[in-house]
């Protein structure tokens, strides 16, 4: 018997996931993740620098170091951008909009609801997901 989950069951999953998490420490942990992003591609091209300053035997100076900083952040800046983070590490209802948009629902009548409820109702859109998972997951129960 194969064990192995299908996609459609992954996304599932991580709905289910993402909608048990408190809103604020979701959102929290993306911050940090954008935050540790944002350091890792400052301090690369920093050291970097810094190394090859080394190499070539410049000595420190205000001047240098300032450019390297400067330097540094152009690429943060940059690579941030294009890279497009800000989107990357996005807020629960952001994340969940998506996996619910990429996720093919075993009920259709209870999902077309779910859909249909959420543009009335958006103040308790994490409350319909979790009513709309319990019927779901019978399906996969099974």
């Amino acid at each position: 018997m194969n064990k192995t989950k299908s996609a459609n069951h992954r996304i599932f999953d991580q709905i289910l996931s993402v909608n048990n998490q408190k809103e604020n420490e979701f959102n929290n942990g993306q911050d940090g993740a954008t935050i540790l992003s944002l350091l890792v591609m400052f301090f690369v091209p920093f050291l970097l620098l810094n190394t090859a300053r080394n190499f070539v035997g410049i000595e420190y100076s205000f001047a240098f170091v300032v450019g390297m900083l400067a330097i540094s952040g152009i690429i943060t800046v940059a690579l941030f951008k294009m890279l497009k983070l800000g989107s990357q590490f996005a807020d629960k209802h952001v994340v969940l909009d998506q996996l619910l948009s990429r996720y093919t629902p075993k009920n259709k009548q209870e999902f077309k609801k779910l859909q249909e409820e959420r543009k009335t109702n958006s103040v308790e859109f994490y409350s319909l997901v979790e009513n709309w998972a319990d019927v779901e997951r019978q399906h996969y129960a099974r």
